[in-house]
């Protein structure tokens, strides 16, 4: 692998994003929602009188996980789709790029065009959070958790976009995947223990949380906001929730990413 071919086409992904002001709106979605929600959520509950941390974080959490996995998607599904479609791949390849490398600059690319526009975005709330007492250390190391989700769901998506010149599939695998990490999982989850009266082994519990990515991220997010208040907002009390075994996950995790790229580039269709 050349690595100034993998900074040309991360560059040239960074610059499109710029281009066609995905980086912005993007920025102002994250900023927008986020304070949507915060904001407005005592108006909803009919509570005026104080704001409840514990709800104010679970809210951030629970949003950002839906926002970053949906937006990882919607920022790399047609990355190669579309350069397949319009001969540019083929093109770029002419020029002695691997395709390897091809999908390794794209991923770095979109995911440091997406790390920027998350972190505009979300320095607004950083304020609103520091506002009600939550550290700046927590906040830096959500968003670094926050990148590394996004990086995950982003080499899903390229994988996605480099097995099939169908843009219909593309699609509507995107669209399942993001379904069932963010839903489905949770109600199999939720079906096996009702299967086993609730009578599953610690371990048990702790392999398939830490099979979900979006688990994943929802556990380390609640262990660094509220580490003394793990156990109850899970209602177990498992290994899952020490931090270096999520910490390991995470790291299986983003070695896993660049097995799924290579399995990609065993694929040009």
């Amino acid at each position: 692998m050349i690595f100034s071919n993998v900074y040309k086409i991360a560059r040239k992904e960074i610059i499109h994003n710029f281009y066609n002001y995905w980086f912005f709106l993007s920025a102002f979605i994250f900023c927008f929602i986020n304070f949507l929600i915060l904001y407005f959520g005592d108006i909803i509950s009919g509570d005026y009188s104080q704001t409840d941390i514990r709800s104010l974080v679970l809210s951030v959490i629970h949003l950002q996980m839906y926002l970053i996995s949906l937006f990882s998607f919607i920022l790399s599904y047609d990355s190669i789709l579309s350069e397949k479609e319009t001969g540019v791949l083929d093109l770029i390849l002419s020029y002695r790029f691997t395709f390897f490398e091809i999908i390794i600059g794209k991923l770095v690319g979109n995911s440091l065009i997406f790390s920027l526009s998350f972190i505009f975005g979300f320095i607004p709330i950083m304020i609103y959070l520091v506002f009600f007492g939550i550290k700046l250390i927590v906040l830096f190391k959500f968003i670094l958790v926050s990148i590394w989700l996004n990086f995950v769901f982003n080499s899903f998506s390229l994988c996605i976009s480099s097995y099939s010149k169908d843009r219909t599939i593309v699609i509507f695998l995107s669209i399942f995947i993001w379904i069932f990490f963010i839903f489905i999982y949770d109600l199999l989850f939720t079906l096996i223990a009702i299967v086993f009266h609730g009578d599953i082994s610690s371990d048990l519990i702790s392999f398939l949380l830490f099979l979900n990515p979006i688990e994943i991220f929802r556990l380390i997010s609640i262990i660094f906001f509220m580490p003394f208040e793990a156990n109850d907002l899970f209602g177990v009390n498992v290994g899952a929730l020490k931090l270096y075994y999520v910490l390991i996950s995470m790291f299986v995790w983003f070695s896993l990413s660049f097995f799924f790229i290579f399995l990609a580039t065993n694929n040009k269709n």
